[in-house]
């Protein structure tokens, strides 16, 4: 497993599709010999053609890897299609109307977590942060997928994003892009690489918290009730509007600062980030950690934590099992 080319022994792909797009269908997956359940995509292969976008996305995931990024497991062509198997997910699309605000707050972070990584240490751009991009595991963890767009800073050309454009989410599409010459180069490639994605993120983070505040407390209410509160979220909203989305990319904010807003200071946040790391802290740490919530954590965080992964039965919450963070492999 783990392998371009291989496809897993006893794997048993269930014929009806979760998701269903132009580019692939998605299907749930078991190994016969009680490994845990996998997700594959199949897509149709483009022989003597450029590679298909599902080809292209399974190279990426198996060379990025990150907790915060869905985890490649195998990828295999057989007759004409070429399949990608990852760790069980689905379409964020599919859970969102379930969701509460902090439940979206908590997944923002993880996506801003999966970008940084991109832009900081990898030197990439994925090219489509849109709903659709995003996938929620088995415990209800946010996952960064679609990177069948990503690209190098190096080789993010004007010609690569106008080559792409279709199969890029048409509002999350930068404003410079539609210009003639909007574009700022230097030796070819872009000047702000990063502020493509900010852009996209932007608009996501905007879609989002507008359809989960309009659903829960009425289409033209903007407050949250106290079991719901996040904190700094109407100047969140003027961040994401007005320095995420602005006209001008080199005036847009670096998505590291974007993590260190206020919006990100409720409790669960740190909490959830402690949970996902937890086999990789010290029992020292362990020890302080919980003792220091013990004395401080009230009901209404239990209930939110217990709520956190809403695919996950509800009476027996789970905690995440981390990736191990890695940089290129």
């Amino acid at each position: 497993m783990g392998n371009e080319g291989s496809q897993p022994a006893g794997l048993e792909i269930e014929e009806k599709a979760v998701e269903a797009t132009d580019a692939w269908t998605l299907h749930y997956a078991s190994i016969s010999c009680g490994n845990p359940r996998l997700s594959v995509f199949v897509g149709q292969s483009q022989e003597g053609r450029s590679p298909a976008a599902l080809e292209l996305s399974a190279k990426n995931l198996m060379l990025y890897r990150h907790p915060s990024i869905v985890k490649y497991v195998s990828s295999w062509k057989r007759g004409d299609c070429w399949n990608l198997a990852t760790e069980e997910v689905k379409p964020l699309a599919e859970v969102l109307p379930q969701l509460t605000p902090i439940q979206i707050c908590l997944g923002l972070h993880s996506i801003l977590e999966a970008l940084i990584f991109l832009h900081e240490k990898a030197e990439a751009s994925h090219n489509n942060i849109c709903c659709a991009s995003i996938y929620v595991s088995h415990d209800g963890s946010w996952k960064l997928g679609g990177f069948e767009n990503l690209c190098r800073f190096k080789d993010l050309t004007p010609e690569f994003l106008h080559r792409t454009r279709t199969r890029r989410y048409d509002r999350g599409i930068a404003p410079e892009e539609e210009e003639v010459n909007g574009l700022k180069t230097v030796k070819g490639s872009i000047l702000e690489p990063w502020a493509i994605d900010t852009y996209a993120f932007g608009v996501l983070a905007e879609e989002l918290l507008r359809s989960a505040t309009s659903r829960t407390f009425g289409a033209t209410s903007t407050n949250l009730s106290p079991a719901d509160e996040l904190p700094a979220l109407s100047d969140f909203k003027d961040l994401l509007k007005k320095h995420l989305q602005h006209c001008n990319p080199s005036l847009r904010a670096k998505l590291s600062s974007v993590l260190k807003h206020p919006f990100f200071s409720h409790p669960l946040i740190s909490i959830h980030g402690f949970l996902i790391d937890l086999p990789l802290k010290a029992e020292s740490e362990k020890e302080e950690f919980f003792s220091m919530r013990g004395t401080s954590i009230d009901a209404h965080e239990v209930k939110e934590v217990a709520t956190v992964y809403p695919i996950s039965p509800p009476s027996v919450p789970q905690i995440p099992v981390p990736l191990p963070q890695q940089l290129l492999l």
